[in-house]
């Protein structure tokens, strides 16, 4: 009878309730939304590397360092996110709404300095992770490039807070499509040179991407005049309020460290995988993009367990709170569950699709399998964080992540991939014990049930 009982509910998560059926609504549209972004990384990896192994590495490295920069900014969309669900969930829209213009018009004038300085210091951030002439040679323009559109980027995120708040996470994905479709035209126009256009190989790369924003940002403006929003877009809430910036810098600021942590310790990854050797570098990248195929449920049912945990609250139903985040984890643990198995079953077919190098292929094969291994552990660290951020925890989870992330991942890393000399494989076995420690820290908080004091 007691083991019985966990899989009756975990089964529920198949009864047509009304829960589910929410819960489905806000997190299969940021599926398909995440589908869409995961196509941008894969078509983009799968391209530039159809270039060569050095193309591979560079686009790597530059685009970590790039995610790693604007993360501490998409912070600011996490807190939008937050604050504007509690806000309606205690229905109070004009609060909501200005949350939403004051996002746009600091985002907007903190964007462009970015670009700037960001586009001036690309050869130095370069520079501190590889003295390797050829891939230098290749990483910084397509770094310069890519800072070149980020505000693009910047605003998107601050829409999708906002839009994923109020649930209607179609548009996200609207939007996240757009995205993907204009990138992989551009990639296969300005990477190869057809349709008439210089092949560019990774500069092409990242003027597609950089592009690829604004057709995103198009898709998104539009929405905010649809009769649904008038609400929340009033001419009063059409301002700059600087107190509603210091409640979204409040509240935004730790998942935004967290974010930036998060992607540092990454940067620093693959710094290590640069000590290794130039094919460890590609190899991982190629990971990464592989595991972000998997990262979509989590970041989807995340998103659903942010959203109904600060409605709920805002109306104080914590019972509902608490029901809608168990499901969610248990929706994300199936699908990343089934994931990993597929992608040990499938690992040199999938791999196949990204490289036919014969080194890069053998270094992925088994950091792919070693990974695979912990996706369950994974979806539950993304869920249960986002339930606990949502819950108004954002500085107990940053002070975790970090923890993890810099006091053991990295030092495991370190001395499985270098000190003894397991390269590529003892890398990746600790990326398996980070998402194993972080399911378990973030399951343990939730289930300990203080969450309910959390005050947005």
């Amino acid at each position: 009878m007691i083991l019985q009982i966990p899989t009756i509910r975990f089964l529920r998560i198949f009864h047509s309730r009304i829960l589910n059926k929410t819960i489905l609504k806000i997190a299969v549209p940021s599926s398909f939304g995440m589908i869409s972004q995961t196509a941008v990384m894969i078509t983009d990896t799968a391209m530039v590397g159809s270039l060569g192994v050095t193309e591979q590495a560079a686009t790597g490295l530059g685009g970590m360092i790039f995610w790693t920069l604007i993360s501490f900014l998409f912070g600011g969309s996490i807190g939008i996110q937050i604050i504007a669900a509690r806000r309606i969930g205690e229905n109070n829209r004009f609060s909501a709404g200005l949350i939403l213009t004051t996002g746009l018009i600091f985002f907007s004038i903190f964007g462009a300095i970015l670009a700037i300085t960001g586009y001036i210091f690309s050869p130095f951030l370069i520079t501190v992770l590889t003295n390797k002439a050829e891939i230098l040679e290749l990483a910084v323009p397509f770094l310069q490039i890519r800072f070149l559109g980020i505000i693009f980027y910047l605003l998107n995120a601050v829409f999708a807070g906002f839009y994923d708040a109020t649930g209607k996470t179609y548009i996200s994905m609207s939007s996240s499509i757009a995205i993907a479709l204009t990138n992989i035209i551009l990639n296969w126009i300005m990477i190869f040179g057809n349709a008439g256009a210089p092949a560019l190989g990774v500069k092409g790369a990242a003027l597609a991407s950089s592009i690829a924003g604004l057709a995103g940002f198009s898709i998104l403006i539009i929405f905010i005049f649809q009769k649904s929003f008038r609400p929340f877009f009033q001419k009063d809430t059409r301002r700059f309020k600087s107190s509603v910036l210091q409640e979204i810098l409040k509240i935004g600021f730790a998942p935004a460290m967290e974010g930036f942590f998060m992607h540092l310790a990454f940067l620093m990854f693959y710094r290590l995988a640069a000590n290794i050797s130039t094919v460890s570098v590609a190899a991982t990248n190629i990971v990464v993009s592989i595991m972000s195929i998997s990262f979509m449920p989590g970041y989807a049912f995340g998103i659903a367990a942010t959203t109904l945990m600060g409605q709920a609250m805002g109306a104080k139903k914590f019972k509902l709170a608490e029901f809608a985040v168990k499901r969610s984890v248990n929706y994300a643990s199936m699908l990343m569950g089934s994931l990993g198995i597929n992608f040990i079953i499938f690992r040199r077919q999938i791999i196949s699709f990204f490289t036919e190098d014969p080194d890069v292929m053998n270094e992925a094969v088994t950091a792919l399998i070693i990974v695979s291994l912990a996706q369950v552990g994974d979806a539950y660290q993304l869920v249960m964080s986002s339930a606990l951020r949502g819950a108004g925890l954002v500085n107990w989870v940053l002070r975790i992540n970090a923890s993890v992330s810099f006091l053991i991942m990295l030092p495991a890393a370190y001395f499985a991939g270098i000190t003894l000399g397991f390269g590529t494989a003892g890398l990746w076995s600790s990326v398996f014990i980070w998402l194993i420690c972080l399911g378990l820290l973030f399951n343990y908080k939730f289930k300990k049930g203080d969450w309910k004091k959390g005050v947005v």
